[in-house]
């Protein structure tokens, strides 16, 4: 478990033994209360599909919301938590200070193929809001050492995202934190956590690598959570 203050609102990463975390879970606020004794005034759930689609999360009523082919959320409303659901894809959870915005974004390899982070800064430049004035955290996620890739990948990483790629592994973690960087995010906290092989967080590539007749029916994901304090 990861939690993290950030000033404006806070960061919560739940692990194993939180459980496994699906979009729009109808026990996830009773199992977060159980655990944390505290609940967002609401809650936006995104539908992913590795797109790179951003979406803003203005004012609703519902306490729950689900955003439908969406891999990012920002909003500025207080009281809401922004969550993205991974095993293995790199969750980055941004944060503004002086503009008092958050975002949340579900950083898979295709979606950071077709560009989920150049959407979020577009997105705050419809807003009005300048990137280089957020914060990034990097959950855990796969790493380096066992992102391991075939011939059929490489074929199809953009020739902008190339300079990641090393024989036959691919560095998510450098490629995020490079192109966070370029758009002016100076401030970027890696947890330094590998999902792989690692019983505290789930794992889509260790959940594949084990022999079918001891692995669960489909893997499990875990939650990565950022909230805007209410003033």
């Amino acid at each position: 478990m990861i939690r993290k203050d950030i000033g404006i609102g806070q960061i919560v990463v739940t692990d194993s033994s939180f459980g496994h975390v699906g979009v729009g879970d109808e026990t996830f606020l009773e199992r977060f209360e159980r655990k944390f004794d505290w609940l967002p005034e609401r809650i936006a759930w995104m539908n992913q599909v590795h797109s790179p689609e951003v979406k803003w999360v203005g004012p609703h009523h519902e306490p729950v919301v689900i955003f439908p082919q969406t891999d990012g959320e920002i909003t500025d409303q207080s009281g809401t938590m922004l969550i993205t659901k991974t095993a293995d894809c790199v969750p980055i959870l941004l944060w503004s200070e002086p503009d008092r915005v958050i975002a949340a974004l579900h950083c898979g390899w295709k979606g950071f193929f077709r560009g989920i982070i150049e959407s979020f800064a577009e997105q705050c430049a419809l807003r009005g809001l300048e990137p280089g004035h957020f914060s990034a955290f990097l959950g855990p996620h796969l790493r380096v050492e066992n992102f391991e890739v075939r011939e059929d990948f490489m074929r199809q990483i953009p020739e902008t995202k190339r300079a990641f790629l090393s024989d036959d592994h691919y560095d998510m973690t450098r490629g995020v934190i490079s192109t966070l960087r370029a758009l002016g995010i100076e401030h970027v906290d890696d947890c330094g956590i590998n999902t792989y092989g690692n019983s505290d967080f789930f794992s889509y590539r260790t959940w594949c690598h084990q022999p079918e007749s001891e692995r669960s029916a489909s893997y499990s994901t875990f939650a990565n959570c950022i909230v805007r304090r209410v003033r």
